[in-house]
């Protein structure tokens, strides 16, 4: 017959879209469920994308540009693939360059 049970449907997991930048101005996108940090330290020790961890070699770690949540990895990674198709849109976001073209979100030290 028939359990009493209730059966629980899984819970989404939040993830995000980063945008890294580098010091020459380059840029790379990237989604993660494991939070920014922890995400930039694994690259950095050489897990994921070859290219971030040869290029922090090259000029240096990337700061975090920019990072967007989402209510699922699913959802995440369909805002990467239209931010990968429409690049300038997450690079106008980008906080570093903001600050660097800019000079917004600099803090004076009183």
């Amino acid at each position: 017959m028939g359990s009493n049970r209730s059966v629980s449907s899984p819970v989404a997991k939040p993830a995000c879209v980063y945008l890294l930048h580098f010091v020459d101005g380059s840029h790379y996108i990237g989604v993660t469920s494991i939070g920014v940090s922890n995400r930039l330290r694994r690259h950095l020790a050489g897990y994921g994308s070859t290219w971030v961890y040869r290029k922090a070699l090259l000029v240096g770690p990337p700061e975090v540009g920019a990072v967007e949540w989402w209510p699922s990895m699913s959802s995440a990674l369909n805002a990467e693939r239209r931010h990968k198709r429409h690049r300038a849109k997450l690079y106008s976001k980008c906080e570093v360059c903001r600050r660097l073209k800019y000079g917004e979100g600099e803090q004076s030290v009183s």
